[in-house]
């Protein structure tokens, strides 16, 4: 488990009057969905690094997180 300072474990948002939320944690329930779209046009090579990048990072998370994410 990562320790925080109790001053990293809020942020102020400045669209809210620099009101002050907790930053979310990876064991809690995810509040949104992430869509990533990649270009694929004419683009074999970027395809192929982030497709590498996505596949590695993919690896680090466990399985709960993963299947949240697809």
């Amino acid at each position: 488990m990562i320790s925080r300072f109790d001053s990293e474990k809020y942020y102020k948002d400045p669209n809210k009057n620099n009101a002050t939320y907790p930053f979310p944690i990876m064991e809690e329930e995810g509040s949104i969905d992430l869509s990533v779209i990649v270009p694929s046009y004419n683009e074999e090579e970027r395809c192929k690094f982030i497709i590498k990048l996505f596949v590695c990072l993919a690896a680090q998370l466990n399985d709960a997180t993963l299947k949240r994410l697809l």
